[in-house]
């Protein structure tokens, strides 16, 4: 299980480094000047974007609610058990990047830093609730 959960943290890590990138970016386009042609855009897209990330990330938790409930049935071996969460957390970890890439999104659009942060900081909270814990792995074992 320790191995399992090292791999998923790596994993986990390396979705995560990638909010943080577009922080950075978005803050050097901020530093270098960059103005968006926003248009139409300025405040609907913002707000149509969130609420997409919204049903993004809620899907994602319950998604990994169910993938990580003890009702599952029993792996037959640990190498099926392994494969199955490293998969189901890419899975929920690639849900939780899409309200950072909404954020970047819109801010090259829009030029709307305070959605894009905002959006970005869903990103990172939902990292945090779908990130599988010994205990989840340890309850696919026992299922």
């Amino acid at each position: 299980m320790q191995k399992t959960l090292g791999i998923i943290t790596i994993i986990f890590a390396a979705f995560l480094s990638s909010v943080f990138i577009y922080l950075l970016m978005g803050y050097f386009l901020r530093l270098n000047g960059w103005k968006a042609v926003a248009g139409q855009l300025g405040l609907i897209l913002p707000v149509t974007f969130g609420l997409i990330a919204i049903v993004i990330v809620a899907v994602a938790i319950k998604l990994k609610q169910s993938s990580f409930d003890e009702r599952i049935a029993p792996f037959p071996n640990m190498e099926a058990l392994h494969s199955y969460a490293v998969s189901k957390s890419v899975i929920v970890f690639a849900m939780s990047e899409v309200p950072a890439i909404l954020g970047i999104m819109c801010y090259l659009l829009t030029g709307n830093l305070t959605g894009f942060v905002a959006l970005c900081g869903l990103s990172i909270l939902a990292f945090l609730i779908v990130r599988p814990t010994l205990s989840n792995l340890e309850s696919l074992k026992h299922g």
